[in-house]
């Protein structure tokens, strides 16, 4: 079992926040031996990627604790279970370059916002105790793979406004940024039908635009 704590301490609060990740045995000697945490299923896992469906999942728990300042002292646990599925069409035997993708998520717990009285949510994972189709698309890519167009129901944020260096972080400042979250945009934990065009004119450059 790894395990990693983290503290965030400041002059009215103290906050603790602590994830367990689960690792097998086979994991511990040489960890690409095993690539999945359930195995490969017998094999039916591996046919099904050459068949062009794929799956994900994951769970992550958050404790944290309140121990001065906010509103009140306790602490709050959170746990978040996301399932997803993914349908690649031309492997599928279907059509070229499309992508069916689908994503439920599942939240439960005590919000620590509750605890802490934020501005923005203090647990970037925080939800709203309930279970719902996070993201249901399809994407097409087109003029050689230049370009795509994707579609249905989205969370913006998994590719707009990405601080990818604050993904270790807990706190939902570091997800968003603060100027964009408040505009009640459509991002974890809720998301919103829309379409998005991406355009891939240089190999370390491209464009996002989209309508939700």
């Amino acid at each position: 079992m790894k395990s990693c704590l983290t503290a965030l301490m400041s002059a009215g609060m103290v906050l603790i926040t602590a994830a367990w990740v689960p690792v097998t045995q086979a994991e511990d000697k040489n960890p690409a031996e095993r690539q999945y945490l359930l195995g490969d299923w017998g094999g039916k896992r591996a046919e099904l990627e050459e068949q062009g469906i794929s799956f994900l999942g994951y769970v992550l728990s958050d404790v944290m604790g309140n121990v001065r300042g906010g509103l009140k002292r306790g602490v709050p646990y959170w746990e978040h279970l996301a399932l997803g599925a993914g349908v690649d069409t031309e492997k599928s035997g279907l059509w070229k370059d499309g992508t069916f993708f689908v994503l439920l998520n599942g939240d439960l717990g005590d919000q620590p916002t509750k605890y802490v009285g934020d501005f923005q949510w203090t647990d970037s994972w925080q939800g709203f105790n309930n279970a719902a189709v996070m993201e249901a698309w399809y994407e097409h890519s087109f003029l050689d793979k230049a370009a795509s167009l994707r579609a249905g129901l989205q969370d913006l944020s998994t590719e707009m406004d990405l601080l990818r260096y604050g993904f270790p972080l807990f706190n939902s400042s570091f997800s968003t940024n603060a100027e964009f979250a408040q505009i009640t945009p459509p991002i974890y934990p809720l998301s919103a039908l829309g379409a998005r065009l991406r355009l891939d004119p240089f190999e370390k450059s491209y464009i996002l635009t989209g309508l939700f």
